[in-house]
């Protein structure tokens, strides 16, 4: 049994909802915002405003700008008390007592700066003699001396905490009162900036502080916004789904796909974003069948060129498609011969795993070579997850970056076999997500920019677009 992903799409998986869908919450709103504002306008444009909403609106009004007056008020209050506060603490500053503090702190820097600097020299001394010449007379000498240097360093430290606490005990009073005020002060701002700015966004009142028809359909915008706000990715999905099939006939397929799929998705081209997973598998499969096949052994190949001829020769006498007949002749030629039969047997092989891989659904295709991951180098996994489905299981914030070890590793000479693999795959087209979403009409590519995001529109709606921008213009 085949075991189905954790899930079923990128927006699903919240370790890629992060990267590829940066503003997912916010599209997603934007979208049963609009069509709320569109459908009021429907309803109400022709008729009077509703009286209950003008007065909530009125109240709101009235709500914020008292609430931006009295923070006003308070922080011109505050503003003389500071100045007051300010002038005293710089009269102290100024006094006697305070000036000779200030004095003293400043020279017991300078002299704990000398001292620091005896007492390292002294010490480099000691660890010197104490290394190299321990029985020398000079370094008890030296030693002393670093003790001595100590002892006044850590006097001196002492007596600078012990005056710096003294002029922190007479500013302590201006300290708390400042702070304090200052802190009211920061308080009342951020009041005054969040009643202003709730006051910006209200729809606003008209000449004789009424409500307009217009003001009122914004009010009750603001006010669903408000309330979508507070949905998750999951919540806002459900309401959009509800009002998809509230009116059915209005939000065509296409239209679905697109909200659903590409809501807040990043602006980057498609390009490289995704490879087609059968070519990887398919010449992973060919490279084990060419090793094989050259590892054989002239007797293996003689014996099984003699077994294919069997099964050609008995083929061609059912088949009745005249270019598959001289395509059978061609491969027994080759196989008659001796210096043929070996590239013979590897096309038909080849030509075998091929027909079967293009027959695997897209799942088996992941699964097989997720039982391949063991033999690979972990950035050659990661750039395999990165370009294909396999990245909706992934757990890893940098899904689609390689560490730098990893990229130290990808461009190393041990690994060029695996990179040759690996850059042949990923530029074998790297438009090849157009191709493949007009086939499967499948989510594939991780981040898109407008003109393909038109064009998966198209796909949806069975057209087939020029690709680019050039072609753009035309339709």
């Amino acid at each position: 049994m085949v075991k189905k992903f954790t899930y079923n799409f990128q927006w699903q998986n919240p370790v890629l909802r992060k990267t590829i869908y940066p503003f997912r919450e916010k599209k997603l709103q934007e979208f049963l915002s609009y069509f709320m504002e569109i459908d009021l306008w429907k309803e109400t444009k022709n008729s009077a405003v509703d009286t209950s909403l003008a007065s909530e609106m009125v109240r709101e009004h009235k709500k914020l700008q008292f609430q931006l007056d009295q923070a006003k008020a308070e922080i011109e209050k505050i503003g003389p008390a500071l100045k007051e506060l300010r002038q005293k603490e710089r009269d102290l500053r100024a006094s006697r007592e305070m000036r000779l503090l200030i004095y003293k702190q400043a020279n017991l820097k300078a002299k704990l700066s000398s001292l620091e600097a005896k007492m390292n020299t002294a010490k480099r001394q000691v660890e010197w003699y104490a290394q190299f010449a321990p029985d020398h007379p000079y370094f008890a000498k030296h030693t002393s001396e670093y003790e001595l240097a100590k002892k006044t360093y850590e006097e001196t430290e002492a007596e600078l905490k012990a005056a710096e606490k003294e002029y922190d005990a007479g500013m302590a009073d201006f300290k708390v009162q400042s702070r304090s005020l200052n802190a009211k002060s920061e308080r009342l701002t951020r009041q005054i900036e969040a009643a202003e700015e709730g006051l910006s966004k209200l729809p606003r009142l008209d000449a004789n502080g009424g409500v307009s028809q217009a003001a009122a359909a914004d009010w009750q915008v603001m006010k669903y916004e408000k309330k979508l706000a507070f949905k998750d990715q999951k919540g806002l999905i459900e309401a959009v789904v509800e009002r998809f099939d509230q009116e059915p006939d209005r939000f065509p397929l296409w239209l679905r796909y697109m909200v659903i799929h590409f809501s807040g998705m990043r602006y980057q081209s498609a390009h490289g974003s995704w490879a087609d997973p059968r070519d990887l598998l398919e010449s992973l499969k060919v490279e084990e069948l060419t090793v094989k096949n050259q590892a054989a052994t002239q007797e293996e190949i003689d014996q099984a060129a003699s077994r294919k001829l069997v099964e050609l020769r008995k083929q061609k006498r059912t088949e009745t498609d005249k270019k598959k007949i001289s395509q059978i002749d061609r491969l027994i030629r080759m196989l008659e011969s001796q210096f043929n039969k070996r590239r013979a047997l590897l096309e038909i092989e080849i030509e075998k795993v091929s027909q079967e891989i293009e027959g695997l659904a897209e799942k088996e295709v992941l699964d097989s070579l997720k039982t391949m991951k063991n033999q690979f180098p972990d950035w050659v996994w990661k750039e395999i997850v990165s370009r294909t489905n396999l990245r909706l299981e992934t757990k890893e914030e940098d899904w689609e970056t390689l560490t730098p070890e990893q990229t130290q590793k990808r461009w190393s000479w041990e690994q060029r076999h695996w990179r040759a693999i690996m850059d042949a795959w990923e530029r074998k087209d790297i438009t090849g997500w157009r191709k493949e979403h007009e086939r499967t009409l499948s989510l594939i590519v991780s981040r898109a920019v407008c003109n393909e995001v038109s064009e998966h529109i198209h796909h949806l709606r069975g057209l087939v677009p020029g690709a680019g921008l050039t072609s753009k213009p035309v339709w």
